[in-house]
């Protein structure tokens, strides 16, 4: 009993610090980088965690950071641990898939960002006609994210939104 007192304290201590910490960043304007890879660094092994509870309010704090989030998003892309949360589920789909890998999800909040919404598509998946391999259109789709925003990261949120999308001309969507 004494330990799941005690563990309950932990995560309610856990998503407190977190949300805390995300608002204050996501609403501080002269936050330092140091500061911000500090919350984000935190952030990413709870968005990583097992735990789904702690997961979704990691994927929401990540968003509210907004493009001070996606250098972190973009280096955990080769996650492969299944994420566990339901955050990136879009509440129009009856589409089931059961838990994508952290990197994939980690990709879709990149995208979520880039489009102004948790959810900015049906699932997480990405589909090209000319590559039968989903895994094909996925590490291509990396590739492109990363080398778009070591072209356009010092861009505000303003400009990134308005800059061509990093899979512009490469066949890849998201579904």
């Amino acid at each position: 009993m004494r330990s799941r007192v005690r563990e309950l304290v932990h995560r309610s201590v856990l998503v407190c610090v977190l949300l805390c910490v995300a608002s204050a960043a996501a609403t501080a304007s002269t936050v330092d980088a140091l500061t911000i890879d500090s919350y984000t660094a935190v952030l990413i092994t709870t968005f990583n965690g097992d735990d789904p509870e702690l997961a979704d309010q990691a994927y929401r704090s990540l968003y509210a950071l907004q493009d001070r989030a996606i250098t972190a998003l973009l280096r955990n892309v080769e996650a492969e641990t299944p994420y566990a949360g339901d955050a990136w589920r879009n509440p129009y789909s009856s589409i089931l898939i059961l838990s994508p890998a952290a990197g994939l999800v980690s990709l879709y909040l990149v995208e979520g960002i880039l489009a102004g919404s948790l959810t900015p598509h049906l699932l997480p998946r990405l589909v090209c006609v000319e590559m039968e391999n989903p895994e094909d259109a996925f590490n291509v789709a990396k590739a492109l994210y990363l080398d778009w925003w070591a072209e356009h990261g010092g861009l505000s949120m303003c400009e990134l939104r308005a800059a061509q999308h990093p899979l512009t001309g490469s066949g890849i969507v998201w579904f």
